[in-house]
């Protein structure tokens, strides 16, 4: 189920290039771009099951690296639409008490349509310079039992640890859009296109009536 590793390592080495090449356009210098690199160790047969049935959300146990950190974690394939293609995108959760740079979940996308992995960190990055709310992205290798799988862009978890950093309110209603296409206008796509991330025991009275505060004006 691994992709090519030879042809991997070509993309990825492509892609760092070209990321390199943009930034050096943007800033008259480039002291040092980091790319994290993380280990993931689990049973093949399971990584096998769970790029077979990509269309769950079924976890399997892993062990997590980075450096000298190293914690028990599960991980599943994580998108939408993105799921169909070759290369996956992965979440992985830590289940001890042992975090990874303060972090305990970690969301790893392919960016398999995108063979610069620039769209999304530059849209980050413009949204920061606005000061506006965004999550934080970094580059990272990823190697599953040793092997290279391919480089990822990482993409900060949206929680309510999120919601601290940005100095939000950590009690109030936070929503995820899970589905492909989910957009504020249509109240009915409230329960098939969207999840309740915080408040789970409430109603998602708020957001309908953010929809509904929209198609006033």
């Amino acid at each position: 189920m691994l992709i090519n590793q030879n042809e991997v390592k070509k993309n990825s080495l492509l892609s760092l290039f070209l990321i390199l090449l943009l930034l050096y356009g943007c800033k008259n210098k480039i002291d040092h771009y980091n790319i994290n690199e993380y280990y993931i160790n689990c049973e093949e047969n399971l990584f096998y099951s769970l790029y077979k049935n990509f269309r769950n959300n079924n976890y399997i146990d892993v062990i997590i690296k980075k450096g000298n950190q190293k914690s028990n974690a599960i991980m599943r394939i994580r998108g939408d639409s993105s799921r169909d293609f070759e290369k996956k995108s992965l979440k992985v959760k830590i289940k001890d008490s042992t975090a990874i740079d303060s972090k305990k979940v970690f969301n790893f996308n392919a960016e398999f349509t995108d063979p610069t992995f620039l769209r999304s960190h530059i849209s980050n990055s413009i949204f920061k310079k606005m000061n506006y709310p965004c999550f934080s992205t970094s580059f990272s290798n990823i190697y599953l039992n040793n092997k290279f799988c391919g480089l990822y862009l990482e993409v900060e978890n949206i929680d309510k640890n999120f919601l601290i950093k940005n100095q939000l309110n950590k009690n109030g209603d936070l929503y995820k859009a899970t589905v492909d296409g989910a957009c504020l206008y249509e109240i009915n796509e409230v329960k098939l296109k969207w999840e309740k991330k915080t408040n789970k025991k409430s109603s998602s009275k708020s957001l309908i009536q953010l929809i509904e505060d929209l198609q006033s004006y």
